[in-house]
C-alpha cells in the first residue's frame, strides 16, 4: 500500500474514500498557518514503519507533508497526494490521474 494524504473536510475526515483499509494507520496532518483549518488525513501500512539512511520514514512523511502544506497555503487545491517513497517524495494524485485521462 502507497503512503497517501488526503484532504479532510470540515468534520475532520477524508473528503472521499479511497478505499485504504486496516492494517493501516491514519493520522492528521494540519496546516501550520495560523489561522489556516485545512487538514489532511496522512495514511500508511507498516512498509513505511521502517529507517531510510538516519531517518524514520514515518518521521520523513510527516515533516515533508507539514512543508507541503506550508508551501501550498492558501489555496491548498489538491485532494490527495501519494507517498513515491524517501528519494521523491510527495506527489500530486490529483494531477497524475487528468494528465492519464488525457
Amino acid at each position: 500500500m502507497a503512503a497517501t494524504l488526503i484532504l479532510n473536510g470540515q468534520d475532520g475526515k477524508p473528503l472521499e474514500d479511497h478505499g485504504i483499509h486496516p492494517p493501516s494507520t491514519s493520522e492528521v496532518i494540519r496546516c501550520v498557518d495560523a489561522g489556516c483549518e485545512i487538514s489532511y488525513a496522512l495514511v500508511y501500512g507498516n512498509s513505511e514503519i521502517r529507517m531510510h539512511r538516519n531517518e524514520n520514514v514515518v518521521d520523513l512523511m510527516r515533516r515533508t507533508a507539514t512543508e507541503l502544506l506550508r508551501k501550498n497555503h492558501p489555496a491548498h487545491l489538491t485532494k490527495t497526494y501519494l507517498w513515491k517513497g524517501p528519494e521523491q517524495g510527495w506527489k500530486e494524485a490529483d494531477s497524475i490521474a487528468e494528465r492519464r485521462s488525457l
